[in-house]
């Protein structure tokens, strides 16, 4: 019967226990946060402490010790972590982390140590996970029904009107570039005929001498000369 007794005080210990470990909390920043630890089989003088397990060297999050509340925490949780229950009433361990920020994130565990039994060590109590969720997008603004500014419409119309007068300008130019190029090509055109038709007047002018002096000599004066 006393066995039996033994491990029924053993199970319920370790389901009072487990109830409080492996537990995951979701927090936005800002806000403040319980870590939950719970003990109701504790009794007599005990030192309870928080640490952050995960990190290089423990951080000390909360301090309980000899009925007090030593300065001994991280700088990082200084003036922030809190006792729920200042009496812990029923075994309530639990603290209240304000203002978390995602620096905060990570596993937080709750040991306990008896004064009286101090070879017994830290007994882990409960295991707590923290870690922040994204914050909540912007609500998005409503598109704007007012008409543009009047200064601005302004601006276009110049801008469009500046557009034009440059367009405008570009294509008479390009006008005059093919008028003088087609006013040099047909100045071309006419030098090379001209050119043309003297040589070819050269060729002709020769014929033309000859015929004459050919014609000359076949006449003959009609009166003889006199006789002395």
């Amino acid at each position: 019967m006393a066995l039996l007794g033994s491990v029924l005080v053993l199970v319920l210990v370790g389901s009072s226990v487990s109830r409080t470990s492996g537990l995951m909390i979701n927090a936005g920043s800002g806000e403040n946060v319980t870590l939950r630890c719970e003990d109701k089989n504790i009794n007599g003088m005990f030192h309870l402490k928080w640490i952050r397990p995960n990190l290089q060297r423990d951080e000390i999050v909360f301090l309980y010790w000899n009925d007090e509340v030593p300065p001994f925490q991280h700088e990082s949780f200084q003036n922030r972590v809190f006792l729920k229950n200042r009496q812990m009433k029923d075994g309530d361990l639990s603290v209240v982390l304000k203002n978390v920020t995602i620096n905060d994130s990570g596993i937080y565990d709750c040991k306990v140590k008896q004064v009286k039994y101090p070879q017994k060590g830290w007994k882990l109590i409960s295991t707590v996970t923290l870690w922040m969720s994204s914050p909540p997008p912007p609500p998005s603004s409503p598109p704007s029904s007012s008409p543009p500014p009047p200064g601005d419409d302004d601006g276009v119309k110049e801008g469009d009107s500046r557009g034009r007068l440059g367009l405008f300008t570009v294509s008479v130019l390009l006008l005059a570039v093919l008028l003088l190029l087609l006013l040099l090509v047909h100045l071309q055109i006419f030098k090379e005929e001209k050119t043309s038709n003297q040589s070819s007047n050269k060729h002709q002018n020769p014929d033309r001498d000859l015929l004459i002096s050919d014609s000359k000599a076949k006449i003959k004066p009609s009166n003889p000369e006199p006789k002395d």
